[in-house]
């Protein structure tokens, strides 16, 4: 749904999407990237980078393997925004 609505409102103010890009460089007015090798510039003065997430519940791991008790809740368990944090902060809350 906020994918949705974000790729929405962008088209309404006309952003144009580049996918799969390799960045240069990004200057004060301008990007430099390249698309298939081949090089390309644009004007700009904000600049997006998306580049996905991942789960990362590697801190937690090194907390119990020292002994201290931790619980992986919310995107370092899984990629899941706010209310997948929320959902599973409670869940943990209530285990204890």
């Amino acid at each position: 749904m906020r994918r949705w609505r974000v790729l929405h409102e962008l088209a309404s103010h006309q952003v144009e999407l580049v996918r799969n890009v390799e960045i240069d460089r990004i200057e004060p007015q301008s990007v430099y990237y390249s698309v298939d090798g081949e090089g390309r510039s644009v004007t700009a003065n904000q600049v997006i980078i998306a580049m996905g997430a991942q789960p990362d519940a590697s801190f937690c791991q090194q907390l119990n393997a020292l002994g201290i008790e931790a619980h992986a809740i919310g995107d370092c368990q899984q990629v899941s925004y706010i209310e997948g944090a929320m959902l599973s902060a409670r869940q943990v809350a209530q285990s204890l």
